[in-house]
């Protein structure tokens, strides 16, 4: 394995020297000699500006819906024997469950594991290049899909992140799998741990993994991994292998005079590509001295920089010659392309080849705002673009300058990450703002064109179009837009399947740009109110209460009544999920007084389902009975047939806790009936969908509390399958939950079971104990007492029904077991 190189820069050989000899010969007179001076120096400075640019957007810690998952193209493969033998033998030891591979961006780090990935025999394997800190639900939905086959109904009932990583570690500890996780370093925050909630996934796989084998690729090691023992310092190619390249990509030369080339820049494969498609196939490696590489290497040697910034100067240096021969449209065309934040075909290309006449049709005058009102096609066909000849052969120019690669077998193309940043860096001057505007314009149109109707979305696939609006919008400054696709199009369906984290932090990013945004204080009420919803769902309710104070407290400087209840109502949830009971009935009964004072009933009504909700919460079922009894009677009056099915459903719930469960189903049933009035069509009306299925959850469980088991399992059916349909988690776990209630409480009621019967009993009760033991180590690992406590009672109660299944079949010494490991759980000071 080669050593690391210096940090100063490495002095060229003697063919080097030649190539950045300076030959002031070439120059006629002092004022062509003083221009080409400054020109160097206006080059230089733009260098630096864009490396510094792509070094800030590192910084940044994104998340997003893109995941890409396959490996990169191995064309033009060199050398790297004692690498992957070194990794070949980490990844057959039994004892080694992560190995890293760390360097340089472009250094080969992905390569070098696309090369092991395609050499190894695991039963499974999957790829996951998470370059644009791709979201964990993103990421575990997809490979939990692709490694165990899961289906989206099992993976709507994963709907919590928790769930997720604790599904995808039992598949990699069930049968050997290989995961690979390529760009590992935009899951990192600037003190180099994991964001959550990869940080939980990781801690417990370095700990307790096995059987499987995670692969990482990063320009960063994680602190928790630092002093990791199967690790791999990657440096550039050997010098011969370096030259080997050179050669194979058709510069000339002799064997030392390309060695001594790549050993100059120090065996680095992707500069070495771009230097050979700069000087264009049959070529002499002596004419790269157009580069300007003593002029270079004289900036490195007057200005400290460490050798991970000098190789991405270098880096930066070279595309920028490459970047200056392009013709202004080209230069367009790429810069354009770098909207993009996955990869592309023809097809979207061709969007981005936007002539000068073009423009009025487009924006109508320079001052237009991008933001408009866009609803999706009804016409899906996408038809062939009139310019597609003359994309192709942009495209191909690209790819042969190594600027952009066309991806294997699928008729896509994308960017190198760091070519990615150095693109978006290149928009710099208004003229080019103005046409990436006009780009992200047209781009928006076409999406919207061929996206199918917001009734017809499935799965993530549908909806990335628009996150790619979102994207593209922010990035041009069409802030207004952002918003409008956002809220409108995106926020109810990543809600309602499960993808809060990455909705929060949709939201947070529209936080961060809101200065330069012009949106409007009351927009900011919005964002900070969705934003307060999304952390509300993946459990921070602090993170909650900080933010929706931030807009209770704008909400009333602005007077906006409608934000400062919307703020109050998320206040109240927040406190009420970390049991501070009176904080939240405060929050509902600010609600209930604006209301009252603006004469708003519907307000009304909602304020006192809330308090009735808190009530019953306390064990106050008669405050309960009569703030739900309240809220029924103005709903009936003002006759909104939605807020009287909620008020039903808050005194169905009151008498339910009471045990009054006849009477509670009594008004479930009036609950459904006011509903179907409403109407409850699916997709149409998604929300009223939704509550029907709560409502049929509601019923069920009064019943499996009356003994009617038959009954329980028939409305939990129903409550299931509307939570499959809509992708709700939370709701399917509730209603799954029930089930296994429903049909174990069953079968203990027979009294001759069957032996297949039995053992499923017994197979139910140890997945329950599984489950509190997920839960409990979740607990551990937040360092939450009240979770940690829940699920060891819920271990406690499992293991006295094990006890007593055992008993019954008289098997008593495993009985004896179940009942010791009870009375373990309950002498335990983490449980009363």
């Amino acid at each position: 394995m080669q050593s690391q190189p210096s940090a100063t820069n490495p002095q060229p050989q003697d063919s080097v020297s030649e190539i950045a000899k300076s030959n002031n010969s070439d120059f006629v007179g002092r004022e062509e000699a003083i221009a080409h001076v400054n020109s160097q120096k206006v080059f230089s400075a733009e260098v630096m500006r864009i490396e510094a640019g792509i070094q800030q957007h590192e910084q940044k810690l994104n998340s997003s819906a893109n995941l890409i998952h396959y490996p990169p193209t191995l064309k033009n493969w060199q050398g790297r024997d004692q690498e992957i033998q070194q990794i070949t033998t980490w990844l057959a030891d039994n004892d080694v469950n992560i190995i890293g591979i760390q360097g340089l961006t472009g250094i080969g780090k992905s390569c070098l594991a696309a090369k092991v990935y395609e050499s190894q025999l695991f039963e499974a394997r999957f790829w996951a290049d998470v370059r644009e800190g791709t979201d964990f639900s993103v990421f575990a939905k997809k490979a939990l899909t692709e490694l165990a086959g899961k289906s989206s109904e099992e993976l709507a009932t994963l709907g919590e992140p928790s769930q997720l990583f604790f599904a995808l570690l039992d598949i990699l500890r069930q049968r050997p799998c290989l995961l690979v996780f390529d760009n590992l370093e935009t899951l990192l925050d600037q003190e180099r741990h994991f964001r959550e909630p990869y940080k939980y996934f990781f801690n417990r796989w370095i700990e307790h993994g096995t059987t499987s084998k995670i692969l990482l690729t990063t320009q960063i090691q994680p602190e928790v991994m630092e002093g990791h023992d199967y690790w791999l310092s990657l440096q550039g190619l050997k010098v011969t292998e370096g030259a080997k390249l050179l050669s194979d990509l058709g510069i000339v030369g002799s064997d030392e005079e390309l060695q001594d080339f790549s050993k100059y820049l120090n065996g680095h494969p992707m500069m070495l590509r771009l230097v050979a498609s700069k000087l264009k196939p049959g070529t002499h490696i002596l004419k790269a001295k157009k580069l300007g590489f003593r002029q270079l290497d004289l900036l490195l040697n007057n200005v400290p920089m460490t050798y991970r910034d000098q190789e991405r100067f270098r880096f930066v240096w070279i595309l920028e010659q490459h970047f200056k021969e392009l013709n202004p449209k080209l230069k367009r065309f790429f810069i354009n392309l770098s909207i993009f934040r996955r990869d592309f075909d023809i097809y979207t290309a061709s969007e981005a080849l936007i002539e000068t006449e073009e423009l009025t049709s487009i924006w109508g005058s320079p001052t237009n705002n991008i933001s408009v009102q866009l609803k999706p096609s009804d016409n899906q066909t996408i038809q062939e673009p009139t310019n597609a000849w003359e994309t192709q052969q942009a495209l191909d120019e690209l790819i042969s300058r190594s600027l952009l690669d066309l991806l294997p077998g699928r008729h896509k193309y994308q960017f190198h990450p760091f070519v990615l940043q150095y693109a978006k860096q290149k928009t710099s001057d208004l003229e080019e703002v103005f046409y990436k505007k006009a780009f992200a314009r047209k781009l928006a149109i076409y999406y919207l064109s061929i996206t199918p109707t917001l009734d017809t979305w499935k799965t993530l696939e549908h909806v990335m179009p628009f996150l790619d609006i979102f994207y593209l919008s922010c990035e041009v400054e069409a802030f207004l837009h952002a918003y409008e696709i956002l809220v409108v199009y995106i926020d109810e369906y990543l809600h309602l399947r499960g993808y809060n984290t990455l909705l929060a932090e949709l939201y947070e990013y529209l936080l961060q740009v809101f200065n330069k945004s012009n949106l409007g204080i009351e927009k900011l009420t919005v964002i900070l109110t969705k934003l307060g919803s999304a952390y509300l769902y993946i459990g921070q309710p602090n993170k909650v209460i900080e933010i929706c104070l931030q807009g209770l407290k704008i909400a009333r400087e602005l007077g906006n009544y409608q934000a400062e209840t919307d703020a109050l109502c998320s206040l109240g949830n927040a406190y009420e999920r970390l049991d501070q009971y009176e904080e939240a009935l405060e929050c509902h009964k600010q609600h209930l007084a604006i209301a009252r004072m603006i004469n708003n009933q519907s307000w009304e009504v909602v304020s006192l389902h809330h308090i009735s909700s808190i009530y019953l919460r306390q064990g106050n079922s008669e405050k309960a009975i009569e703030y739900a009894n309240k809220s029924l009677r103005i709903s009936q009056e003002i006759g909104d047939l939605y807020l009287e099915s909620t008020a039903l459903g808050s005194l169905g719930n009151a008498y339910g806790f009471i045990k009054e469960h006849q009477q509670a189903i009594d008004c479930f049933q009036k609950s459904l009936q006011m509903l179907g009035k409403v109407g409850t069509r699916f997709p149409n009306n998604v929300g009223n969908y939704c509550l029907e299925g709560a409502i049929f959850n509601n019923i069920a469980s009064n019943y499996n509390q009356m003994g009617q088991y038959e009954e329980a399992i028939r409305f939990f059916n129903k409550g299931l399958t509307i939570a499959r349909d809509i992708g709700d988690s939370s709701m399917v776990s509730f209603a799954l939950e029930g089930l296994g209630i429903a049909l174990i409480a069953q079968g203990s009621l027979l009294k001759n079971l069957a032996f297949e019967f039995k053992h499923s009993l017994l197979n139910l009760y140890d997945q329950a104990i599984d489950f509190y033991k997920k839960g409990l180590a979740i607990a551990e690992d937040i360092g939450n007492f009240h979770i940690k406590a829940s699920a060891l009672q819920g271990m406690h109660i499992t293991f006295c029904n094990l006890t007593n299944a055992y008993r019954t079949l008289g098997e008593y010494k495993q009985a004896n077991d179940y009942y010791q490991q009870a009375i373990e759980i309950k002498e335990s000071k983490s449980i009363g």
